[in-house]
């Protein structure tokens, strides 16, 4: 017995006898109301085997989720907003396709890097900023438009928060532009 490790404990087979089981990823039934599934002397003998060989799961710094939050809320909010602007209309069903696309597409790039190189990203950063941008645009469209009413700040943002005040503004543009032309025809026939 010289250079092993020995472990006791109790052992089951019986799916329904409880007693001293765990949860594990090997669950048969991942969601839902499962029962634990593994012996915890087997959990424990796992744990021993990892560390004998080395075989460890890394964990990527904080700060390497926070700069993956940023960049990929940057663009996404980048092309949000560029898209908001040029094509409002469809806007809101995009988006929100795109966001759920995304979200999926980065669990996902999450999940597969765990699988392959066992490193555990933490993606949850990524994932609450793609699900916030779009409600982000419409909260900041909804400020600026409050901005320009009470103080008359100018914002690219302000003819979508209200389309009757841009129609409204684009009259009065055209109506003074009319004006001014027809003046200037008057004088010059006088």
């Amino acid at each position: 017995m010289k250079n092993k490790i020995v472990l006791l404990g109790y052992i089951n087979y019986d799916p329904n006898d409880v007693e001293d089981k765990k949860f594990t990823p090997m669950n048969n039934k991942f969601a839902g109301k499962a029962i634990p599934d593994m012996n915890g002397i087997i959990v424990q003998a796992n744990i021993i085997s990892m560390v004998l060989d080395g075989d460890y799961i890394h964990k990527m710094p904080k700060w390497v989720a926070w700069l993956m939050a940023i960049v990929i809320g940057w663009v996404h909010m980048s092309l949000f907003i560029r898209y908001y602007l040029e094509s409002h209309i469809w806007f809101h069903l995009v988006a929100k396709l795109a966001q759920l696309f995304s979200v999926i597409f980065f669990a996902y790039v999450g999940i597969f890097i765990f699988d392959k190189f066992e490193v555990k990203l933490d993606m949850k950063y990524t994932l609450y900023v793609i699900a916030l941008a779009v409600d982000v645009i419409y909260f900041y469209e909804a400020f600026v438009g409050w901005l320009h009413r009470k103080y008359g700040y100018q914002t690219i943002f302000g003819h979508h928060h209200n389309p009757l005040e841009h129609a409204t503004q684009h009259t009065n543009d055209h109506h003074k532009h009319e004006t001014t032309t027809n003046e200037s025809s008057t004088h010059e026939h006088h």
